[in-house]
């Protein structure tokens, strides 16, 4: 027998095979359910998912199987608290590792190897690998500046290395590739904001987003490390537009736009950065209200939110850490910008905020389906 199977078969000797624990009035995805099996069969069924190369299983509902079977859990035990609480325990703490929580996960499966459980020893064994990946994820990410900070990623990437290396040709491997590759990306998009105080800051940043290219081409999140290639030419031809747009004679508009972008490009640095470069932007967007440069301010401003609320998926990947309503919020400003442009007759800019208008409106529509 398969040890993930372990739980399925202690619930069997103990009679649950048979009449299912009843539930009363459950209703609903987040319900618990009638049987306990039911719950703990499509969880030990996707125990074994590759979540580096597929996304997460999904029920028919459309909501995360892990996320599920979680809150499925907790409330089966409220409803029956105490009963086979080492089966409840441990498959709760597989659900937490699987959704990246391996503090949590750990402390779980070192709560069931001290009950004197049947599932004890396999708790051991688990405590032991998700305290390694939990170590590994407690590194700092940040630094004081650029240097500190991709220095604290590489020593981060180094530990979680070396979880990949222990937990190779394991169901575990997969998740250690999942961080590694966060990292990696995390780490190339410090180099592509600060690519303009980088020397041939352009071509390190394209060197190391076709790294993650090239790394990973086995992982579900390939199309998105391309994407993000693309972003970074369609931003180096912005540069190109921007330097060559200026007239001999100087103008206050250009200065302050100018003056904006500097401030958007060093938000993350800034003493509420993401406020201060809204406010100088919708600073343009008032005072300039009668240039014939609008339209361009305010899909500045709605790269300016698209980027937050990027920068928000980004910092909460982690299931349990993302809410909803924080990134549609996020979201819905820089749709809202765009959707201005987009339906502002005679505008030059209107094609360019109608492709981004449907380019975010898909990126809001996948994030939240991804968390559903």
């Amino acid at each position: 027998m398969r040890r993930p199977a372990i739980v399925i078969a202690l619930l069997l000797a103990a009679g649950l095979g048979g009449p299912p624990a009843r539930a009363g009035d459950a209703t609903g995805a987040f319900a618990p359910y009638e049987d306990l099996l039911e719950v703990l069969g499509d969880l030990t069924w996707h125990l074994r998912d590759d979540l580096y190369r597929f996304p997460p299983a999904k029920d028919p509902t459309g909501h995360d199987l892990y996320r599920l079977a979680l809150s499925r859990l907790e409330n089966w035990e409220k409803r029956y608290p105490g009963r086979l609480r080492d089966v409840v325990g441990y498959a709760r703490a597989e659900a937490l590792e699987r959704l990246g929580e391996y503090a949590k996960a750990a402390d779980g499966y070192a709560r069931v190897a001290a009950e004197g459980s049947p599932l004890a020893d396999a708790a051991r064994t688990a405590r032991e690998r998700a305290a390694a990946f939990a170590d590994a994820a407690a590194l700092p990410e940040d630094g004081t500046d650029v240097d500190a900070t991709l220095a604290a990623l590489r020593r981060k990437l180094d530990a979680w290395g070396r979880v990949v290396e222990r937990s190779a040709g394991t169901p575990y491997e997969a998740a250690a590739l999942v961080e590694e590759e966060r990292l990696e990306r995390a780490a190339a998009a410090v180099v592509v904001r600060h690519r303009r105080e980088l020397q041939n800051g352009d071509l390190t940043a394209e060197r190391a987003l076709r790294f993650l290219v090239q790394k990973h081409a086995d992982s579900r999140n390939l199309p998105e490390h391309i994407l993000r290639l693309g972003d970074l030419y369609a931003d180096v031809a912005h540069d190109y537009a921007e330097a060559h747009a200026r007239p001999l004679a100087f103008e206050e508009e250009e200065f302050e736009r100018a003056a904006a972008a500097v401030v958007v490009r060093h938000r993350r640095e800034l003493q509420n950065g993401d406020l201060t470069a809204e406010r100088a932007l919708r600073f343009l967007v008032q005072k300039h209200a009668d240039s014939r440069n609008l339209p361009e301010h305010i899909l500045r401003l709605g790269d300016l939110y698209a980027d937050v609320a990027h920068d928000y998926a980004e910092a909460h990947a982690r299931p349990l850490a993302f809410e909803e309503e924080e990134f549609v919020q996020r979201a819905d400003r820089a749709l809202e910008m765009y959707r201005k442009v987009a339906t502002w007759d005679g505008a030059p800019q209107k094609p360019e905020a109608q492709g981004r208008f449907a380019a975010f409106d898909a990126y809001k529509t996948s994030v939240l389906a991804r968390y559903r």
